[in-house]
């Protein structure tokens, strides 16, 4: 019975006004794009080894592609996600903005560290009013 009703409330959060996975898919989509294209222009900045960046580059795909209304976990996973994009790439953005007049490169990975920060920043809150109305009754849209 409480699957059929968390089903229940799941069907209709796709209608309601609070359901924003679509936003948080795109927002996925482009933050991974932007990482897969600038990791090797910045690979020697990156503090983390290679293959950690590759995999959180392959787990925004997969938790993009994961997004739908049926799934708490994942919407749950998503604003966690979100929350630590925004952490990770506003600790890069803030570390190289002293740094910025040292190195034109620097200047460009600071700025789509920001970048990065806002969109990240953009999904929690769109993932934060989602997961809020997944538990919501019916009434209090």
């Amino acid at each position: 019975i409480i699957d059929l009703f968390e089903e229940e409330l799941s069907k209709d959060l796709r209608t309601k006004s609070h359901y924003h996975g679509d936003i948080i898919r795109n927002i996925f989509i482009v933050s991974g794009f932007v990482m897969l294209f600038t990791l090797p222009v910045f690979k020697d900045l990156v503090s983390v080894p290679f293959y950690v960046s590759s995999l959180v580059i392959i787990f925004l795909g997969l938790f993009a592609g994961l997004t739908n209304p049926f799934k708490k976990w994942v919407i749950g996973l998503n604003v966690l996600i979100s929350a630590v994009g925004v952490v990770v790439f506003e600790y890069y953005a803030v570390n190289q903005y002293f740094l910025i007049n040292e190195d034109e490169r620097v200047k460009w990975f600071f700025i789509v560290n920001m970048g990065l920060a806002i969109a990240f920043f953009i999904a929690f809150y769109y993932g934060t009013r989602t997961f809020k109305a997944m538990f919501l009754p019916k009434d209090k849209e």
